[in-house]
């Protein structure tokens, strides 16, 4: 920003020298040159320097107009070649990085009132070094904010051709006309309005020798009426336009888009053009798909630079001589390290598609911390779920975590596809569960009804094997064809009775996994560099608010580990013997937390029921998991080598058939509806024929009555009227 101000400092103070040569005399003029040479002898500057500024100053000018003449329409767009720059042009990553932490920075903008410069370019009054004033001729084009009270005039100068077509477009815009070129290229441009009949028209060409577009004719007087579907308005126009409303309201629909333009000249624009507003500023305020694979490379690079011994790996193919995305595996030292020191040898892992503009499925591996709450991991992004993608993500989970012996984990999964193989080849002898709630989804396609769920899960939360079977019979007397179903799955997978007891967690959902997909669910619709960058600004905030949150403890245990033991209390049972302790209990051998009746016990003794917690759940192991610190990451403008290793997005893959809209919804989720019971599930009866699953619409059966009495016309007789 500094250097852009100097630059314009040093291109008025170069075009303030012409001017001044056509007002004042020569000696005046000289001494005024004399003056200016001397300072620029001080500074340090050539003469011939101010030339390569102006060209450079020439550049910034167009760089702050690209895209801003980009008409749809061929009649607007005749020399078609000097916008290609503008369309291939990527944008800077300094204009969507800021969006990774939903902070919008405002540009920067000059008091009114602060200090005046004297080089400003569209002032009509300027002061030399000797204090004297000079009225100029010359109207310069100053870029506007706003067009409404704008008017062009013969004389009036523009720096290059793009400000004078942008000042065109938004003067047309605003006072809602259209134009159109006479002709238009990169030395002269001549444009009247489109409306027949009407005289106003416009001339201007690059001055000879000079870095500077003049209006040479000009009619200003328009005879024709306003424009209510103003062809200029493109979608590119209005992403420009309402980007500030996007930066805030970045999920707004169509229809809050009609609410907030309900009162203004947009109310017409359709609901087509408005999605594509939609996605172009979203590319402004994120990035675009191209532009985030080519610095992906870099990102890594750079995440391992700002956190030492953390993981970055990304995987490409060659295809065509070039580098395609594949996959990317994240896993920072203060997670790993935190993994290690207090949490639990357990680790649930998931997969979840991603929504938007990055394609394909991101796997995590979350596990628990010592207040019961998701602890995650790694991470990474692969094209597709399978088994090559999962022991991929495996392998590099063991390596980082320094896994010698896999025997002693616990993996909590959801069957994803391919995932059971790769933990058989991966985590050998490890424990394998799967999540409940899917064994139910499975289990109520063949055996509906709630009685049958409530003895699945009694069989699930079982914690002895003599229980189990107690409760698995109790299954077969109700429904012999569920219990053949269920008797094929290995207990070992699904029952408390049947887990190992070292890893101190008898937790039969997957929720872990769950958390950690809801908690980044704003970020998975996003470009890759600005999801992998939300996932860790995520996980340092939280990282942050733990170590601080650990401070304000009551007790040596979290918050959730009180409440399990409030629980637990209110249904201790008063013994009569208070030192016998049942130490042997398989519930305090899974959790680590003692029974209702080793606390009676405890209670009654008088000992602190604290100490008698397992070592997981304690303050230092809390401590010890979130001790690590996640450093933030500068600014793209700040990496090194940003882009000099670019990576194209992989190719999509069009599915058969109109793309769905609505996703399938699991059996077991709530009704869109909350006020609406639905149907789905259950059986319907035919009126006619008084069977089940059809209705009388497509019954095949004969009627039932198939002589219809007819209905007598006119109205009935009054009561005591003989007709």
């Amino acid at each position: 920003m500094a250097q852009q101000v100097f630059e314009a400092h040093e291109l008025g103070e170069a075009q303030t020298k012409e001017d001044v040569q056509q007002v004042v005399d020569e000696e005046a003029y000289l001494e005024h040159l004399s003056n200016n040479t001397r300072v620029e002898k001080k500074k340090g500057k050539h003469p011939q320097h101010n030339a390569r500024i102006k060209g450079k100053n020439k550049a910034i000018f167009v760089e702050d107009e690209e895209d801003d003449f980009l008409l749809e329409e061929e009649e607007y767009a005749d020399v078609e070649h000097e916008h290609k720059k503008d369309l291939e042009r990527t944008i800077h990553p300094r204009q969507w990085w800021s969006s990774v932490t939903q902070i919008c920075s405002e540009n920067d903008q000059v008091d009114s009132e602060g200090v005046v410069s004297e080089d400003d370019l569209h002032s009509l009054d300027s002061e030399d070094e000797g204090n004297a004033t000079i009225k100029r001729s010359k109207k310069e084009y100053n870029l506007q904010t706003s067009f409404e009270n704008f008017e062009f005039a013969i004389g009036m100068e523009f720096p290059t051709m793009g400000d004078l077509r942008y000042a065109l477009r938004e003067y047309f815009i605003a006072n809602d006309k259209e134009y159109k070129f006479v002709f238009n290229d990169n030395t002269r441009i001549r444009a009247k309005c489109k409306a027949k009949g009407c005289g106003w028209y416009i001339y201007g060409r690059l001055q000879s020798g000079k870095k500077t577009i003049r209006v040479n004719k000009f009619e200003g007087i328009h005879d024709c009426g306003l424009i209510f579907d103003n062809k200029l308005v493109t979608s590119a126009w209005l992403a420009k336009h309402f980007l500030d409303q996007f930066r805030i309201h970045p999920n707004m629909e169509y229809q809050g888009f009609q609410e907030m333009t309900s009162t203004t000249k947009y109310s017409n624009v359709s609901a087509s053009i408005f999605y594509r507003t939609k996605r172009k500023a979203r590319e402004m305020l994120e990035g675009s798909l191209k532009d985030q694979y080519v610095i992906l490379d870099d990102y890594c690079r750079q995440l391992m630079a700002t956190n030492p011994s953390s993981a970055a790996i990304l995987k490409t193919r060659l295809q065509e001589g070039e580098r395609v995305f594949e996959r990317v595996y994240i896993c920072l030292k203060a997670c790993k390290d935190g993994f290690n020191k207090g949490c639990r040898p357990l680790l649930g892992l998931d997969g979840c598609f991603l929504k938007g503009y990055c394609r394909g499925i991101l796997l995590a591996a979350i596990g628990i911390d010592p207040n019961n709450s998701q602890f995650s991991v790694a991470y990474a992004i692969v094209e597709n779920e399978n088994k090559v993608n999962w022991t991929w993500f495996l392998k590099l989970l063991v390596e980082d975590l320094n896994i010698q012996n896999p025997s002693i984990f616990t993996m909590m999964s959801d069957r994803q596809k391919g995932l059971e193989i790769a933990l058989a080849e991966v985590f050998i002898d490890a424990e394998i569960r799967f999540c409940v709630r899917h064994l139910h989804s499975n289990f109520k396609k063949e055996h509906s009804g709630l009685l049958l769920k409530q003895m699945l899960w009694a069989c699930a939360r079982a914690t002895t094997p003599e229980d189990f079977t107690q409760r698995m019979n109790e299954l077969k007397e109700v429904d012999e064809k569920a219990y053949q179903w269920l008797l094929k799955k290995d207990p070992k997978e699904w029952s408390k009775s049947h887990f190992r007891v070292g890893v101190k967690c008898d937790m039969l959902l997957n929720n872990l996994c769950e958390s950690f997909n809801s908690a980044i669910l704003p970020a998975r619709d996003k470009p890759i560099v600005t999801l992998l960058e939300k996932i860790r600004f995520w996980l340092m905030c939280r990282f942050t608010t733990k170590r601080e949150d650990v401070k304000k403890w009551l007790y040596p245990i979290g918050k959730r580990i009180c409440d399990i033991i409030e629980n637990t209390r209110r249904l201790s049972i008063i013994v009569t013997q208070p030192l016998l302790v049942v130490v042997s209990s398989k519930g305090f051998q899974l959790t680590g937390i003692r029974c209702p009746h080793a606390f009676s016990a405890i209670l009654a003794s008088g000992l602190d029921y604290h100490n008698s917690i397992d070592e997981w759940y304690k303050q230092d192991a809390y401590i010890a998991a979130y001790s690590g610190i996640i450093e933030p990451m500068p600014s793209p403008d700040k990496w090194l080598n940003t882009g000099l290793n670019p990576i194209l997005p992989p190719p999509e893959q069009a599915l058969p058939g109109r793309p769905k809209k609505k996703r399938n919804r699991s059996n077991d989720e709530p009704p869109p509806d909350p006020t609406k019971q639905s149907r789905k599930g259950q059986a319907n009866y035919c009126s006619n024929c008084k069977q089940s699953g059809h209705s009388k619409l497509t019954c095949k059966n004969e009627l039932a009555n198939k002589q219809k009495v007819p209905k007598k016309r006119g109205r009935p007789p009054k009561d005591g009227l003989v007709l």
